[in-house]
């Protein structure tokens, strides 16, 4: 009896030193972010001055930011779990999340173009333009996605946390990611591009029918693998619409959302539900989906050039322009360095803010390798999970369902140097045996 009195007064003692440590971290670490949030309100206020999308897009950035540091959702593993861990759960969420999407964004369109106020020429442009070099990108981006474990989103949530092998890796994002571009206008040049956005190409209702057939055979596959091997609580009755309706956050919840991601944390079936509402607002604001993979290249771009690296001379005319232009003027890269500070600020008004070093010999491999790998692939498939999985599909544009298999052919390549590195992953297997 002593003895198990003892046990639970040495668990009591570590819970308050656990506590008194949380506290003293919060001491340091808020006014830092009061700080760290008086210079952000100051950039936006001029910013809004200069150009008020890139004004709206530093808000929803910030959001974005807030609730994937708060989820447990990430968007690399939609694809990657399957393959290195046999995990469904991602891949579940990410269904739900890019039906709800889908179908705001496609409302969004249907109300303008109605209204008169949408531009079908500069919105058909949008869609991926598919090409060999499309496809070979793919594999390559699967194959550094399986080796890092992250993409766009992913890599600059985390080193915006210091995560230092991460700061290394966005390092190596960019450069490999400046290497692609090279590459892409190369080979493209030589077997040229086509779009596939779906509504051009077959009209709007066999577009819609398509994406319906494309959405069953998506849950088909995600439904049969998570109920299998048990990584996401699945329900009997589930539809696209049941999908769509339920939990969405009316005005009444705004309060419980801030609680969420303020203090409680965020489930990560109710974050995607967020980040899709959020992809709504971007799209209806920009005309655009949501990405983070490219502008985060771009933004880097920039940055080298300020350091005296002349990057125009090696990018194509159009991104060569984007990157002459003043800060200001590029909202996707405003939106990007929203979610950044939104993905720091949190964690440091928490007083949760904790830096980590390079890690072991394998893991600085793993960040050099992954990193450059995977931004050689963004600039191929002009987009990362975000940009040309979750966001193409919401759009109607065929390359989102057609570029998957080859990532997960590229996961598949990745895996057994994954496992080398120190990485667990676990037989993939998928179907009702």
């Amino acid at each position: 009896m002593s003895q198990k009195k003892s046990v639970l007064k040495k668990e009591e003692l570590q819970e308050q030193r656990r506590q008194d440590a949380l506290k003293r971290k919060k001491r340091i670490q808020r006014p830092i972010a009061i700080i760290l949030l008086v210079i952000a309100v100051l950039f936006w206020v001029r910013t809004y001055a200069q150009n008020r999308l890139s004004a709206i897009n530093m808000l929803i950035g910030f959001a974005f930011g807030a609730v994937m540091v708060r989820s447990n959702f990430t968007f690399t593993a939609n694809l990657r779990n399957p393959v290195m861990k046999n995990s469904y759960k991602f891949t579940y969420l990410h269904f739900k999340m890019t039906v709800i999407t889908c179908i705001g964004i496609n409302t969004i369109i249907a109300i303008k173009s109605a209204m008169g106020i949408f531009d079908w020429a500069a919105y058909a442009k949008e869609p991926t333009f598919v090409s060999v070099w499309f496809f070979m990108s793919a594999i390559i981006f699967g194959f550094g996605v399986g080796i890092l474990g992250s993409a766009g989103s992913g890599i600059i949530k985390k080193a915006a946390n210091l995560k230092m092998d991460f700061v290394l890796a966005a390092v190596m994002f960019i450069i490999g990611s400046l290497f692609g571009v090279i590459l892409r206008s190369g080979v493209t040049g030589v077997f040229g591009e086509r779009q596939y956005y779906m509504p051009e190409l077959f009209g709007w209702p066999m577009a819609i029918l398509i994406q319906i057939y494309l959405f069953i055979i998506y849950f088909y596959f995600v439904y049969h693998g998570a109920k299998q091997f048990g990584t996401y609580e699945m329900r009997d009755t589930v539809t696209v619409w049941s999908i769509a309706k339920r939990d969405i956050p009316f005005l009444q919840k705004v309060r419980r959302m801030a609680h969420e991601i303020f203090v409680s944390g965020i489930e990560a079936n109710m974050g995607i539900i967020y980040i899709a509402i959020l992809s709504i607002l971007y799209f209806f604001f920009n005309s655009q989906v949501i990405g983070t993979g490219m502008p985060f290249a771009t933004f880097g771009y920039k940055i080298m050039n300020i350091m005296g690296i002349d990057t125009t001379t090696l990018l194509g005319e159009s991104l060569a322009s984007q990157i002459a232009k003043e800060i200001y003027d590029l909202p996707k890269v405003m939106m990007v360095a929203g979610y950044a500070f939104g993905a720091a600020f949190v964690p440091l008004l928490r007083g949760e803010f904790k830096p980590t070093g390079f890690g072991d010999a394998k893991n600085i491999v793993k960040m050099v390798v992954g990193g450059f790998v995977t931004g050689v692939g963004v600039q191929g498939i002009y987009g990362a999970n975000i940009g040309e999985v979750y966001g193409a599909i919401s759009m109607l544009s065929l390359s989102g369902w057609l570029i998957i298999p080859f990532i997960v052919a590229g996961l598949f390549l990745a895996k057994p140097i994954y496992a080398y590195l120190g990485g667990e992953t676990r037989p993939f297997r998928w179907g009702g045996e």
